[in-house]
């Protein structure tokens, strides 16, 4: 099964269950990372990083190309994290779709801030996407179909 596809410099990067495969754009397999979770929700890519979201155990990981954890992050505002997406200065965004927000985590995953939820219209987010040319914060909610639009300046 598999739930989220990621982009980089000409490549996509598949979560497969405990495993995701970097492959080229013709669909064949380059190399297989490990997975640091055998729950793989959603993940992203920079180009030194992979961000992979667990589900049931509600934490976000950042890896490295070879499958080594760099850090994790956890906190009690982040239930069910779904769609992740990174921007220019390697700010991590992520969606709690049981929490009904959006956090932004630092580029070394020890601060973080709620940017959105429930009061600002947030119900079940899943999708999410910085558009890196505009700084700007897509997101939408995973039953009614509402999207949010957000100026991204400086976030910390």
């Amino acid at each position: 099964m598999c739930f989220q596809v990621a982009y980089r410099n000409e490549l996509l990067y598949v979560g497969f269950d405990e495993k995701i495969e970097e492959m080229d754009l013709t669909g064949k397999t380059l190399r297989r990372v490990p997975s640091p979770t055998a729950d793989i929700g959603y993940i992203a890519a920079t180009d030194e990083k992979l961000f992979v979201t667990d589900l049931e155990k509600n934490l976000l990981y950042c890896c490295d190309f070879t499958g080594l954890v760099l850090w994790e992050f956890e906190d009690r505002k982040l239930e069910w994290p779904m769609g992740v997406t990174t921007d220019n200065d390697g700010n991590v965004y992520v969606v709690g779709s049981s929490s009904h927000n959006v956090l932004v985590i630092s580029p070394d995953g020890k601060h973080h801030r709620e940017l959105l939820n429930e009061s600002n219209g947030l119900k079940d987010p899943i999708g999410i996407h910085y558009d890196k040319t505009n700084n700007s914060l897509l997101v939408c909610n995973k039953e009614s179909g509402d999207a949010f639009l957000l100026d991204i300046e400086n976030v910390y």
